[in-house]
């Protein structure tokens, strides 16, 4: 019997197409589109990939060769993240569902300017313990740089 389904999933064309081509990458633009939009789990999925994405350009540039181009596309990249979705992310402190991978990615991107309105949306009543912890945490990061 195992054989048998063995066999028919080698055999099916979906699941051997499904198996040889790797996902396309998401760019910056369509997740910051995606941020923005009203379905809520594509909009959470954003966040979080452009915060993966941040903390990956990151890692590349603690880690690589001063100067090499795997560093230099990390920085244009972080820099790409910082430009298009920064503004939407301090904007979306105050929502619930999206306050803490904003904050992270806030975080990521080291940006000192988004202090103020991390402060605002930790003081708000009404923020959870869990956007509350990621909100502390980061500020806790960047009062550090």
């Amino acid at each position: 019997m195992f054989v048998l389904v063995a066999q028919l999933l080698v055999q099916d064309p979906l699941y051997d197409e499904h198996l040889s081509e790797p996902a396309d990458p998401v760019s910056v633009d369509e997740l910051v589109r995606d941020l923005r939009g009203s379905d809520e789990p594509d909009a959470l999925y954003a966040a979080r990939e452009l915060k993966a994405q941040a903390r990956s350009y990151n890692r590349t540039l603690a880690r690589g060769k001063p100067g090499s181009i795997r560093v230099q596309e990390a920085r244009q990249a972080l820099a790409q993240i910082e430009e298009r979705a920064s503004g939407p992310c301090i904007e979306f402190l105050e929502d619930s569902r999206l306050a803490a991978p904003c904050a992270g990615l806030l975080a990521e991107l080291g940006l000192v300017e988004a202090l103020p309105a991390l402060r605002s949306a930790a003081a708000l009543e009404d923020t959870s313990c869990r956007n509350r912890r990621a909100i502390d945490r980061a500020i806790g990061h960047l009062e550090e740089e």
